[in-house]
């Protein structure tokens, strides 16, 4: 089922975004953090072919996505999924306009 695809990859990409940003910020035992992103970092690759799987199976076909796109994303925002129709036209909502958002990192830095 292709939503179920995206809930999935979704759903890992986020965690690997929080653990980048855990191990960032605390600075914690670098083979630890190696160790659990290489972890997520094969459950992602195991997700991603499913995806592309279910992407192909649809009429019209979503577009598949690469390894290489996945590991690109270095914020929640550019997590393009949300945008593909998976569940609902959400372009118009606010915080879909990218100026919107760098505004609120820009107010949130500033705090």
């Amino acid at each position: 089922n292709y939503q179920l695809a995206v809930d999935k990859l979704e759903g890992l990409v986020v965690q690997r975004l929080f653990e980048l940003t855990k191990a960032n910020v605390s600075q914690t035992d670098a083979y630890t953090n190696l160790k659990a992103l290489k972890a997520r970092s094969k459950a992602i690759q195991r997700a991603l072919s499913s995806y592309n799987k279910a992407a192909l199976a649809l009429d019209p076909p979503r577009p598949k996505l690469t390894w290489a796109q996945i590991v690109e994303y270095t914020t929640i925002a550019e997590f393009e999924l949300l945008r593909s129709g998976a569940r609902e036209d959400i372009l118009n909502l606010a915080w879909a306009d990218a100026r919107n958002r760098e505004a609120i990192v820009y107010h949130l830095k500033i705090l």
